[in-house]
C-alpha cells in the first residue's frame, strides 16, 4: 500500500491496512505508518488523561475561589463536570493501567498551572501558586 494513500485519504488507508492485516498480507502493509499510528494512540491517551486532570483541577479551583451568585449559579455544573471527568479518568486507567504511572508528582503541578491560568483569566482572581489539591482530590468520585 502506498504512502501516498496515507497522505491523501487516511480513512481509506486505515480500512485497507486493517483488511491487509486481517488477511495476513503483511508484505503489502505500510509498516512505518502503522507504527506511527500506534505510537500516536498512546500519545493520545496520555494527552486525554492530562486534559481530564486539568479540567478537574480547573473546576476544583473555581469551587475554591468563587462565591456569591457566580458560585451559586455554577456550582452544580462544576461538580457535575468534576464527576464526569473523574469517571472518564477511572475508565482510562482501567482500559490502560500503565497510564497510572503517568499520575506523578510532576504531572499534577503542570496540570494545575494550566488550570490556574484558565481560572485566573476567567474570573480575574489570583489562584494559589502551589497546587492546593492532591491526587486523592482529583481522582476520588
Amino acid at each position: 500500500m502506498s504512502t501516498g494513500q496515507y497522505d491523501r485519504d487516511y480513512a481509506e488507508w486505515a480500512a485497507e491496512t486493517a483488511k491487509l492485516l486481517r488477511e495476513g498480507r503483511l508484505q503489502e502493509v505500510d509498516l512505518d505508518h502503522v507504527a506511527e499510528e500506534i505510537e500516536d494512540m498512546g500519545k493520545s491517551q496520555r494527552h486525554q488523561l492530562r486534559s481530564r486532570v486539568t479540567q478537574v483541577l480547573e473546576h476544583l479551583l473555581k469551587l475554591k475561589l468563587t462565591s456569591g451568585a457566580v458560585r451559586e449559579n455554577n456550582e452544580r455544573g462544576w461538580r457535575g463536570s468534576i464527576r464526569r471527568q473523574q469517571a472518564e479518568i477511572a475508565q482510562l486507567l482501567q482500559d490502560s493501567p500503565s497510564l497510572q504511572g503517568k499520575l506523578t508528582d510532576e504531572m499534577l503541578p503542570r496540570c494545575y498551572s494550566d488550570a490556574a491560568g484558565i481560572v485566573a483569566a476567567e474570573f480575574d482572581v489570583q489562584p494559589p501558586t502551589i497546587c492546593p489539591f492532591g491526587w486523592a482530590d482529583v481522582l476520588s468520585h
